[in-house]
């Protein structure tokens, strides 16, 4: 369950922080009551009992529902991705300024600047 859920947001963390790495070790799940889920041994049944009702007789039967699970970024890790982010930021920044001070200084003002682009008409049948 939690490989499955890392898989999913992954993507997302990555475009968010510029691909800081994030193992799946790293993160801590929790239900919506912020309750640790530990993974079991094999990894399966940790919320098994948000979908089974057990009945009058004992017996268990499904139910359909949704539960919760938020994943936890521990608060060292997410302060050092944000310090990576604002790192980054500065760097970009920076570079930024170089270009704007070549610009400057060049005499058209122009000359490292290209626009260019493409068309593609479709007839229809």
């Amino acid at each position: 369950m939690k490989r499955i859920l890392y898989n999913a947001i992954i993507p997302k963390w990555n475009k968010w922080t510029n691909d800081f790495l994030l193992s799946i070790n790293q993160i801590i799940m929790h239900n919506k009551l912020w309750v640790v889920i530990k993974p079991t041994t094999p990894d399966c049944d940790a919320i098994l009992r948000h979908f089974f009702r057990t009945g009058k007789k004992g017996n268990q039967t499904f139910k359909t529902d949704k539960t919760v699970i938020h994943f936890h970024v521990p608060n060292e890790i997410y302060g050092v991705m944000l310090h990576k982010i604002a790192d980054d930021e500065l760097e970009a920044e920076q570079r930024a300024e170089e270009w704007n001070d070549r610009i400057k200084d060049s005499p058209s003002g122009r000359e490292y600047f290209m626009v260019s682009g493409s068309i593609k008409f479709r007839t229809q049948y």
